[in-house]
């Protein structure tokens, strides 16, 4: 019993160690280089574009990924949007139902009913264009002619694959073993599901953006090395 506690407190020191020592990767959105905020007029359709952000762990490259969004700060229903996910070629499985789908119905439905996420993978490791690689660009209409603002978070998948990573999870290209960590800037140790006084989950949130801003909504955007010239290779992918 005592050498189990043991376990957990070196795993939990471990986890904050890594969060100390900085991100090993993220994913992000944006409309533009380094935006991340923007407007969507009543009927209008706007394309975001969602890519990993390669760091840390994740600077040799990546085999997978797997995430999930969060509409606003709760699990309210958010009418009026449409989401149409395209992801990027060269992507050999999608699984799962949709990283933006299903929406929101109603605040009392538990993630793991709801079913919102997906997996990727690549038939090689992916080294990205400027430690940048493209997961999909999604085209949101406002449908509903709404002016509210629409948060969209990045988060983990509602069904994860492994029940210690309950966050962005990326898969390294590190054959046969193909470690997994967690994206984002906030990994912190978490009660794992499955076994709550086991060793712990990791949880994360990934990249923000912001639809239709609120005049005094703060920017969830962090500058990046995303500049002109590779924006527009990346996102001449979808054209190919």
């Amino acid at each position: 019993m005592r050498f189990k506690s043991c376990v957990a407190a070196v795993a939990l020191v471990m986890l904050a160690a890594a969060s100390a020592l900085g991100a090993d990767g993220n994913i992000r959105l944006f409309f533009d280089p380094n935006q991340c905020r923007g407007d969507i007029p009543c009927g209008e359709t706007r394309n975001l574009f969602v890519y990993a952000e390669l760091d840390g762990a994740t600077s040799e490259g990546i085999t997978g990924i797997e995430y999930g969004m969060q509409f606003g700060n709760d699990g309210n229903a958010d009418p009026g949007w449409a989401f149409f996910e395209e992801f990027a070629p060269g992507i050999t499985v999608t699984v799962g139902t949709g990283a933006f789908e299903p929406l929101d119905v109603r605040a009392i439905t538990p993630r793991r009913n709801r079913g919102r996420g997906v997996n990727l993978a690549w038939g090689q490791c992916q080294e990205g264009l400027h430690d940048l690689v493209l997961l999909e660009t999604v085209q949101i209409t406002n449908s509903g002619c709404t002016g509210a603002e629409l948060r969209v978070i990045t988060t983990g998948h509602d069904l994860p694959s492994n029940q210690f990573f309950l966050c962005p999870l990326a898969v390294l290209c590190d054959a046969p073993t193909y470690s997994k960590v967690c994206l984002g800037n906030t990994v912190t140790p978490c009660i794992n599901p499955e076994g709550p006084r086991g060793d712990p989950a990791m949880c994360s949130q990934g990249g923000e953006a912001v639809i239709n801003p609120a005049a005094n909504s703060q920017s969830p955007c962090r500058v990046t090395a995303v500049n002109p010239s590779s924006w527009s290779a990346m996102k001449g992918l979808y054209r190919d």
